[in-house]
């Protein structure tokens, strides 16, 4: 059986797009019904339920705040959280050596004098 890669792209992509709009629609219906409020910069904040105080991105999606600035997220976790991010160990661990590791802030730290 061959596969036209090219309609399988358009169609991946048309997929794409309808679920893009289906955000925007909800976050729209959310924006209308005052459940979110549009910030300065583009950004949401939600201000109902759960939620309440959570910044969204300027197309709706949570954002999880966490320290990238290392390519990485800065996070240990023994349970999966919803962004997916961080070094999961199932079970954990208690060794505060490796959680500082697994977290991405065993930083080394140096004492200088100060006046």
């Amino acid at each position: 059986m061959s596969v036209d890669v090219n309609e399988a792209f358009a169609d991946e992509r048309a997929t794409q797009l309808r679920a893009a709009r289906d955000r925007e629609r909800a976050l729209q219906d959310r924006l209308a019904a005052g459940a979110v409020e549009r910030l300065p910069d583009g950004r949401y904040r939600v201000l109902t339920g759960w939620d309440a105080g959570e910044i969204l991105s300027a197309q709706g999606v949570p954002q999880h705040g966490l320290d990238l600035s290392l390519g990485t997220a800065a996070l240990y976790t023994a349970v999966p959280a919803w962004h997916a991010l961080g070094n999961v160990i199932p079970g954990g661990t208690s060794d505060i050596d490796k959680v500082l590791e697994l977290g991405g802030i065993d930083y080394q730290v140096e004492s200088v004098p100060a006046q």
